[in-house]
């Protein structure tokens, strides 16, 4: 099936995200999108601008999430102070954004895992050092780096122990 021409015009609604290319009725979330490709100097400005054709519509703070999303993600190295000023966007807009919510709830989780593993492995680890004697670097990081599961293993089996040989085996078995 051949396309006639201006096939493509009438059934393509394009959608431009830089500035110059941009239809000058862009709906906010157009705008939003071109946050992405902006120069930092000007984000505040076109923030401001967007945030303001928005104000007192429906769609307003899901608006705002879609800018503080793209400012999380695109300065994801900088302090969130440092990205509400740089896009003129209140911290407290920042941080009570579904974006920022996810990403620390993601951190607390793996904060409290971590926290479940160094917890786990404190006990086995005395025991293993007592039992044991100086744990090497390797040793350490393979028995810190099991899950939860085989720690439970590994404080059973050094019960059994004698020394650091039996400690070798263990691992050397798990490892393959």
């Amino acid at each position: 099936m051949a396309a006639g021409p201006g096939l493509l015009e009438r059934r393509v609604r394009w959608i431009e995200r830089t500035p110059d290319h941009r239809p000058p009725g862009a709906v906010p979330l157009q705008r939003a999108l071109g946050l992405l490709l902006l120069p930092e100097p000007q984000l505040a400005a076109s923030t401001a601008a967007i945030r303001s054709q928005v104000a007192g519509i429906p769609l307003a703070a899901e608006i705002s999430d879609v800018i503080a999303a793209i400012q999380l993600s695109r300065f994801n190295g900088r302090t969130i102070p440092e990205i509400g000023a740089m896009a003129g966007i209140a911290i407290d807009d920042v941080t009570s954004s579904v974006a920022y919510r996810e990403i620390y709830s993601l951190g607390q989780q793996e904060g409290r895992q971590e926290g479940r593993q160094v917890e786990a492995a404190s006990m086995p680890l005395r025991q293993l050092h007592r039992r044991c004697g100086l744990l090497s670097t390797d040793q350490l990081g393979r028995i810190l780096a099991l899950p939860i599961a085989e720690l439970e293993i590994l404080a059973e089996a050094l019960l059994d122990f004698k020394g650091a040989a039996d400690l070798h085996a263990w691992l050397a078995h798990r490892q393959g």
